[in-house]
């Protein structure tokens, strides 16, 4: 297990254009680092990778390669035959044009499938998606839970329930842990994530939309991360 140099994930809308200056209104998590998971749900990855290369997802992916920042791909568990077919990391390179940096594997994968991925893919970050109770963690780098509060973008034509603190919480107390927190997490669900245990905040609309609104939702989120780390910073060793 690595840990990731990001404690925010912003993942790219489930449909439309995304406008790539964007990314400029993110300058304030730079402290703390973000990454960007891109996907279109459902989509393969032949589907996927013509997107970044020349579709929807390529402005994003052109912009955050220029500020160096981390791409991420989101992949389904069907995947994992042609993933491997292709080389794992060196060949998602090559298939996308962009420098990905790992895979987030999504629909609550086993541990058999995490162990295939982790095999396949070769050196890069391995993340997860999950919805229900606490599975091990097993070779994965972060799990990204969801959604902890009702999401506010709709997804499929529907909102997710939620899952709440509880479970959230009952995520993060596991060994080596590193748990986002996705699903409605904004200025007023943040702290209370970090308290309930997440490692880091993930979201969709907090990092996609008018950029006057982002730009002033993600500020407010680093101070409160900020916040809470230097209050759970551990006291020095005797």
């Amino acid at each position: 297990m690595v840990e990731p140099p990001f404690r925010l994930l912003a993942i790219t809308p489930p449909e439309g254009a995304i406008n790539p200056s964007i990314v400029d209104a993110w300058a304030s998590a730079s402290a703390y680092g973000v990454a960007v998971l891109l996907r279109h749900p459902g989509a393969p990855l032949r589907e996927l990778a013509s997107m970044i290369r020349e579709g929807r997802l390529r402005g994003v992916a052109e912009r955050c390669t220029a500020e160096r920042i981390p791409l991420l791909l989101s992949l389904g568990p069907a995947e994992l035959g042609h993933l491997a077919r292709i080389g794992g990391a060196a060949g998602l390179r090559q298939r996308t044009g962009a420098p990905i940096c790992g895979v987030q594997l999504r629909g609550d994968p086993t541990s058999a499938q995490l162990q295939e991925l982790r095999r396949s893919l070769g050196p890069g970050w391995l993340g997860r998606s999950c919805h229900g109770a606490p599975t091990a963690h097993g070779p994965v780098d972060y799990t990204c839970v969801a959604p902890v509060f009702p999401p506010t973008t709709v997804q499929a034509g529907r909102l997710k329930t939620a899952a709440g603190l509880g479970v959230l919480r009952a995520w993060s107390s596991g060994p080596q842990a590193r748990i986002f927190a996705l699903g409605g997490v904004g200025p007023t669900t943040a702290e209370s994530c970090l308290a309930a245990g997440a490692w880091g905040l993930a979201g969709i609309g907090l990092f996609f939309g008018d950029p006057a609104r982002v730009g002033e939702d993600v500020a407010s989120v680093v101070q409160i991360v900020d916040r809470h780390l230097r209050d759970v910073r551990p006291l020095p060793q005797r």
